[in-house]
């Protein structure tokens, strides 16, 4: 919101321009604001709850549950929002902080501009007329008689629960409560401080409501789009189908038909080549007998071939005997000579193997020795580090006290501590007897 400066040289002017301007404002004040819930206003002007006091509520507010498709069934919704208000709602957004605050004459006046608007919704609320329950209604559960259903439970105002289906008369005292206390949060922010953020806040929100209400509305039509895409194309799938069946039978019978036909004209084809094939196979018949004669003949001829050869066999394996005999007297020569030599190697092997003995006792003897000599060594040299280890020691802390020492003296010479108590006096005293001493040997 713009503010005004005031000149000094010009105050009724500014107070004329601020006037012009809040009433300008007051004409667009709190059009956002509009209860949608339920509820067809009969035209625009009426839409707004501060300048129009007492809305013309529709007929259609009669009845419990609305004819309008677009409106659907009321079920104690809550407070929609129009697309202006969201526009405007979008335009509230884009303004910062600062300008988002009024001066102190606007705000009052505002204030007083919504409190008319509730005095006006309170006057409102007091004469809608609330349906009193009937006597049937109060009881908690009941039983029809006639269906033999079970009983059902009833919940009326006075058990603390809200109806399921609300009558108009209880819709209207809500949204009039509703709009009654976001009018109050507002007056009394802009008296105290000049916003009217709670205000924004409760428009964005019911600006965001009706944003995902519309995109899920368009969803479903989407969605409802794609369903009714896919069951076309399932018809037309199922139509194909169908074709494509038939086809196939009319096909089927058309093959049928013509392998009738083909039978019909071929039969006496089949005789003849029945006929043909008998004298062919016949001959063939023939032509394997001649096959099998020749056959056995060669049979006969492998026959005498197969003695012949048995009786080389039999030579054959009576000089593989004794070539035999003859490797196995060999093999024996061999072997005794082998076990000879192998009693020779063992016997070396055995006093090779003292030898190694005595060397490897003598080698374990050494090691002892060496590892008894490692012991003195590294206990020597354990020795030696620790005897330097302390003389460095010892040298370090020589050091730091002489430089303690030193540090000390000079910090009790410089604060005459000590044995050097009163040390400036007596040095000027000596100075002094040294001058006398010097002036008397003149």
């Amino acid at each position: 919101m713009a503010s005004t400066e005031v000149k000094n040289d010009e105050p009724v002017k500014d107070e004329t321009e601020k006037s012009k301007k809040s009433v300008n404002l007051k004409e667009i004040r709190l059009t956002a604001i509009t209860i949608d819930s339920d509820a067809d206003f009969e035209d625009a002007s009426s839409r707004s709850l501060v300048s129009a006091g007492s809305s013309n509520i529709s007929p259609s507010r009669n009845s419990t549950v609305s004819d309008d498709p677009a409106i659907g069934p009321q079920y104690g919704s809550r407070p929609s929002i129009n697309p202006g208000v969201y526009r405007l709602s979008m335009h509230l957004e884009a303004k910062s902080k600062a300008e988002r605050r009024v001066e102190e004459l606007e705000s009052t006046m505002f204030s007083l501009v919504l409190r008319e608007a509730i005095d006006e919704l309170d006057i409102l609320k007091r004469t809608i007329r609330r349906e009193a329950p009937k006597l049937e209604e109060r009881n908690f559960c009941r039983e029809n008689p006639e269906d033999k259903q079970p009983k059902m439970l009833h919940f009326v105002e006075e058990t603390g629960h809200e109806l399921v289906v609300l009558p108009v008369a209880e819709k209207l005292l809500r949204d009039v409560g509703w709009a009654q206390n976001i009018l109050s949060i507002t007056a009394e922010e802009l008296e105290s401080n000049g916003s009217y953020y709670t205000l924004l806040h409760h428009v964005n929100e019911i600006a965001s409501e009706h944003e995902k209400r519309h995109k899920s509305q368009m969803n479903s039509e989407v969605l409802e789009d794609t369903a009714k895409n896919l069951e076309d194309s399932i018809e037309n799938f199922r139509a194909t189908s169908r074709q494509k069946i038939q086809q196939y039978h009319d096909e089927l019978e058309n093959l049928e038909k013509s392998i009738d036909e083909s039978f019909c004209a071929n039969n006496e084809k089949i005789d003849y080549t029945e006929r043909t094939e008998q004298t062919r196979y016949e001959q063939k018949q023939h032509e394997l007998w001649l096959k099998e004669q020749s056959v056995l003949r060669e049979i006969g001829l492998l026959d005498k071939s197969k003695r012949s050869e048995d009786r080389t066999s039999r030579e054959l394996q009576a000089y593989t005997k004794l070539a035999i005999a003859e490797c196995e007297a060999q093999t024996v020569d061999w072997t005794s000579r082998y076990n000879s030599e192998l009693e020779q190697r063992s016997q070396r092997m055995n006093e090779m193997k003292e030898k190694i003995e005595k060397i490897e006792e003598e080698l374990e003897k050494l090691e002892e020795l060496r590892a008894e000599r490692q012991v003195l060594v590294d206990e020597y040299e354990a020795e030696q580090q620790r005897i330097l280890d302390e003389i460095e020691y010892w040298k370090a802390v020589h050091r730091a006290a002489t430089i303690v020492q030193s540090q000390w003296r000079g910090y009790m010479v410089r604060h005459e501590l000590g044995e050097f108590a009163n040390l400036k006096v007596l040095l000027l005293k000596a100075k002094k007897k040294k001058k006398k001493g010097k002036k008397k040997k003149k």
